[in-house]
């Protein structure tokens, strides 16, 4: 074995301690393990509870209802009971053309005479 070889070898080796010290001095005991909060079923048939929530339903782009509810059980054979439940079907929908004709209007002046003429007719269907 020439010389660099043993060198190279004895960096090797001390670098191999190196590492398992680190490691060694990284691993600690575990702590004790957390208590365990038992949760309390308002429903022992319910197989899923849960604490607020929302569902909504939409037909292509627009929402059509929406439900919300403070606690919801579900059970195994696929049946949902809802408690709190806050029931919305009709929105007002006039804030968001408020909010998108100036952005429409620029849009279609940048786009040409005929955007301008398909915004017009746009317009004139609301």
């Amino acid at each position: 074995m020439t010389k660099w070889q043993r060198k190279v070898r004895l960096l090797v080796a001390i670098c191999a301690v190196a590492f398992a010290l680190i490691v060694a001095l990284a691993i600690k005991r575990r702590g004790p393990a957390a208590t365990v909060v038992s949760v309390v079923r308002t429903d022992p048939n319910a197989v899923i509870e849960s604490i607020g929530g929302r569902v909504m339903r939409f037909s292509r782009t627009r929402e059509d209802v929406s439900i919300e509810y403070d606690r919801q059980l579900t059970y195994a054979d696929g049946s949902t009971k809802l408690f709190g439940v806050k029931v919305v079907t009709d929105f007002d929908k006039s804030g968001f053309f408020q909010v998108a004709e100036p952005y429409l209007d620029s849009l279609s002046k940048q786009l040409g005479p005929h955007a301008s003429k398909i915004r017009q007719m746009i317009g004139a269907i609301q």
